[in-house]
């Protein structure tokens, strides 16, 4: 099976993932397509009005999840190509979709992962389904080692974690910011 699959994108794709029968794919474009893989034809195009970054297919459900560099998740039927769900879930771009046990997880570049009951969203169309952060061990040793560390006396003080000399750079850099606007 060498070349390409199907005319492609306009410009870079930033997802892809496969079915049993099709290869999802999702682009800088604003679109995500799906192509069968027997043909190699393209079953579907969904149009987006911003950066496509993921794309997942669930053909289980009936439907593609897409994510835009907005933080944005789309759920799409498969069979007409119109949007059946959209979550403001993210403050940045949605990178990655897992399907487990019918919770869909969406990874962002926000630092986040949220999680969703496919069923739930399906059923409840009117649901205004906010997005549930999942916790980690990860995150949770993060937060013991800030903790230590502030308890300590590290030079890690402020709340958004900058050294002195770096606090130093940043009131630098907006005082000459301030000055070039006068």
């Amino acid at each position: 099976m060498d070349g390409e699959v199907g005319e492609g994108h306009l410009t870079n794709i930033t997802g892809l993932e496969l079915t049993d029968s099709t290869l999802w794919s999702s682009s800088a474009d604003r679109t995500a397509k799906g192509w069968d893989l027997a043909s190699r034809k393209q079953e579907m195009k969904l149009i987006h009005s911003r950066v496509v970054k993921s794309v997942l297919g669930v053909p289980q459900a009936g439907i593609v999840v897409t994510g835009d560099e907005e933080g944005v998740v789309y759920m799409w039927s498969m069979t007409t190509g119109e949007i059946v769900k959209e979550i403001h879930a993210h403050l940045d771009g949605v990178i990655k979709f897992v399907l487990h046990k019918g919770v869909l997880y969406s990874a962002s570049l926000d630092a986040t992962v949220r999680q969703w009951s496919i069923r739930d969203i399906l059923e409840f169309p009117g649901l205004k389904y906010g997005p549930e952060p999942v916790s980690s061990d990860a995150e949770d040793s993060v937060r013991e080692d800030a903790a230590a560390l502030s308890r300590a006396g590290g030079s890690k003080s402020n709340s958004i974690g900058l050294t002195a000399e770096e606090e130093a750079e940043l009131a630098e850099l907006i005082s000459s910011d301030d000055d070039d606007d006068n």
